[in-house]
């Protein structure tokens, strides 16, 4: 498993944010802030980089960001057969809320994460 501490963090804007290990891009997620919740609007890991943690650092990294901001949700859509990152997502407290068509909405609410 990879730690925060190997992975540099790259920024092409407030919102786009990219994950680079010795030089080579390995995952990349893009996030909208709204009042009081965020919207991850794109997360993915190079394929092969999969099965390696690199998944797990930057979804602590966005649940961390959300904390110190004090959202109240992170919410996503994602294909539902999509079963390795429903997987995370869920490993990560994200519930079904929506499902339209192939897609289904996800959303952690962060009462708990912030021991609300």
């Amino acid at each position: 498993m990879l730690s925060n501490d190997i992975l540099r963090i790259f920024r092409r804007n407030k919102h786009d944010i990219f994950l680079v290990l010795a030089e080579e891009p390995v995952g990349y997620y893009a996030l909208r802030m709204e009042e009081t919740s965020m919207k991850l609007e794109s997360f993915g890991v190079i394929r092969s980089h999969r099965g390696r943690g690199v998944g797990e650092v930057m979804m602590r990294q966005i649940i961390n960001h959300a904390k110190k901001a004090r959202l109240s949700t992170i919410s996503l859509t994602v294909d539902a057969s999509n079963e390795p990152a429903i997987s995370l997502y869920e490993k990560h407290g994200f519930v079904k809320t929506a499902e339209e068509g192939s897609m289904m909405t996800m959303t952690l609410c962060m009462r708990e994460e912030l021991g609300e």
